[in-house]
């Protein structure tokens, strides 16, 4: 799409003054006409519109679609939400593994001592 629609083959055939008036919705710095080439063979340009073109294609711009829209944007939370937790449960279930636990490898305290015990007895231990 970016060639045919946008890209500066299609906008060096308009007329110059719908071109000038094109070229006030470019960055201000590709406004000047001697960077309009440049600016319609961009490859941020050709990215953009193919991202427009998937919301076009996903009805994102549709306001019939937007209840689908929802679903599909509660059932991706959801997945994503998921996934957070069963990493959770992956990190958990290491720390409390044989193998030493995170609290051990974070505060030196074996992983049945009571929360702080190990700063607790290392502050006790300096004071004393």
């Amino acid at each position: 799409l970016a060639p045919l629609v946008v890209g500066w083959a299609a906008f060096s055939s308009l007329e110059p003054a719908e071109q000038e008036r094109l070229a006030a919705f470019l960055p201000s710095p590709d406004q000047p006409p001697e960077q309009w080439c440049a600016a319609l063979r961009s490859e941020q340009l050709a990215d953009a519109l193919t991202s427009w073109q998937g919301q076009l294609a996903s009805g994102d711009f549709d306001p019939e679609c937007e209840d689908m829209l929802n679903v599909r944007r509660s059932a991706a939370l959801r997945k994503a939400l998921r996934t957070q937790q069963r990493g959770l449960d992956r990190l958990r279930e290491a720390a409390g593994s044989a193998t030493g636990g995170l609290e051990r490898c974070l505060n030196g305290a074996p992983s049945d001592a009571a929360p702080g015990a190990a700063p607790a007895a290392a502050a006790a231990a300096a004071a004393g």
